[in-house]
C-alpha cells in the first residue's frame, strides 16, 4: 500500500499546495486563474512556467485553483462565504450615525 503525500491529502480538501506541502500564496493562485481565464493558457503550460529549483507546481495544483475559482468565485484560500448580517438595516444605520457623531464612544456606553 502506497502512502499519500502531503500534496495528495491537502489537494483533496481543496487547498492547493506547492512543494513541501506549504500552501501557495493567494497572489500565485490569482495568477493561475488570470492566465487560464484571461489569457486562455492550459493548466499544463501554467504549471510548467512556475517550475523552479525550490518550488514544484504540478498540473493538478493549477487545476484545483481554477476549479475553486469557478465554484466559489474566489481565487484565494478563503473558501467560506461571509455570514449574513442578522441586524436589521435600520439598526445598522442608527449605529453608523452614532459612530459618526461620536467616534470615541464605546458601544457598551449607550
Amino acid at each position: 500500500r502506497q502512502h499519500a503525500t502531503p500534496n495528495d491529502v491537502l489537494g483533496r480538501v481543496g487547498r492547493p499546495v506547492g512543494d513541501h506541502g506549504r500552501p501557495l500564496s493567494d497572489d500565485l493562485l490569482e495568477t493561475f486563474v488570470y492566465q487560464h481565464v484571461v489569457l486562455g493558457r492550459t493548466c499544463e503550460d501554467i504549471a510548467a512556467d512556475h517550475q523552479t529549483a525550490h518550488n514544484t507546481i504540478c498540473r493538478k495544483t493549477v487545476e484545483s485553483a481554477i476549479h475553486r475559482f469557478y465554484t466559489t468565485g474566489n481565487a484565494g484560500h478563503a473558501t467560506r462565504t461571509p455570514r449574513a448580517l442578522r441586524m436589521p438595516p435600520a439598526h445598522v444605520q442608527v449605529l453608523l450615525e452614532i459612530a459618526a457623531a461620536d467616534p470615541w464612544l464605546y458601544l457598551k456606553e449607550f
